[in-house]
């Protein structure tokens, strides 16, 4: 640690005046905490990215510009020299109301930000197809599965979340485990967990525990989640974000089991669940999406090919995922169009 420069911080903060007892507290210890990526790796962090920062370059981000101190300094400094920051969506979700906290720290970066998100209409934004890798099924699908799809929130912050809590996802993933122990005894056999990195709590294992190791489909580059969609019969997701995105694309029968009162909906987004919701694709319930899985388990499309919930499958994705059968090309024009910054 180098108690010099991390003094100097702390003279600089404490000529702050606020009375406020909290900011007051943070002022205090602030220097204390502050990563040595910005006070004693700095310089050295600086001078490694030299070398890639001296030509002007468009650069492409998505969540990293929010994690990782490396990647932030080499953006400073290359926007320095007049370069370009474009910022990407991560993944197809609904929207919530901290998309727009979130463009006030952006604008100051960002030259532009791709979103999938129909609603964010500014001359900041660029909307453009999703480009992950999603499948649509030509045949009949045959999968045999029904596929869970968990995520456990991290045990540490970086900013504001208007989504499910640890706490609230620790809750949610024993209200979850007492909705599968409910199923139908044949369904039941048939669930497959698939847990999306550990943060801390472990749901994989724990799912593993509870309901044995072949009820794990394993999370890992060697089994995209292309192959549980292959594989499934009925996807439940858990979480109204990418892979709920790339379930409804790919038309297999999907429902999404959520607590509303979770997450900060815009009111776009709650008038699409509200109409998913009216057609048995979302539910706030898990007593109401038992009776849904046990009642539509073995005639699957009598429910999901309905005219309606058709309509309603791609009402969302419009809105929130809206892949273009000559994406490729979109983002050929795009990204060639940038040589004009």
């Amino acid at each position: 640690m180098n108690d010099k420069k991390r003094n100097e911080i702390k003279n600089l903060l404490a000529e702050i005046n606020n009375n406020d007892s909290f900011t007051q507290f943070l002022l205090l210890n602030l220097y204390k905490d502050i990563p040595s990526s910005y006070v004693e790796d700095f310089e050295y962090i600086k001078k490694f990215y030299l070398p890639y920062i001296k030509k002007k370059k468009i650069i492409f981000s998505m969540s990293s510009i929010w994690v990782n101190d490396n990647f932030k300094i080499f953006v400073a400094e290359s926007k320095k020299l007049g370069s370009k920051l474009i910022y990407c969506d991560h993944g197809g979700q609904f929207s919530y109301f901290d998309e727009r906290n979130d463009e006030m720290w952006l604008k100051k970066i960002a030259h532009k930000i791709i979103t999938w998100n129909k609603y964010l209409r500014s001359d900041l934004h660029a909307r453009l197809s999703p480009t992950l890798p999603v499948v649509k099924f030509k045949k009949k699908n045959t999968g045999i599965y029904c596929s869970i799809i968990f995520v456990e929130q991290s045990r540490y912050v970086f900013k504001f979340l208007p989504f499910i809590s640890l706490n609230q996802s620790i809750d949610f993933f024993y209200d979850l485990t007492d909705f599968v122990d409910k199923l139908n005894p044949d369904i039941k056999s048939r669930v497959k967990f698939r847990a999306k990195t550990n943060r801390g709590f472990n749901a994989g294992r724990k799912f593993s525990e509870i309901f044995g190791k072949e009820s794990i489909d394993k999370f890992s580059f060697k089994n995209p989640f292309y192959n549980t969609l292959l594989n499934s019969k009925l996807i439940i997701a858990t979480y109204p974000q990418t892979a709920f995105c790339e379930a409804m694309f790919s038309n297999v029968p999907t429902i999404l089991v959520i607590n509303k009162k979770h997450y900060q909906f815009t009111k776009e987004a709650q008038h699409i669940f509200d109409i998913l919701k009216a057609n048995q694709i979302a539910f706030e319930d898990f007593n109401s999406a038992r009776e849904h899985v046990n009642k539509y388990w073995y005639k699957i499309d009598e429910w999901w090919k309905k005219e309606d919930v058709q309509r309603a499958r791609k009402m969302f994705l419009k809105s929130f995922f809206n892949v273009k059968p000559n994406w490729y090309k979109e983002w050929s024009n795009y990204i060639r169009s940038l040589k004009k910054f």
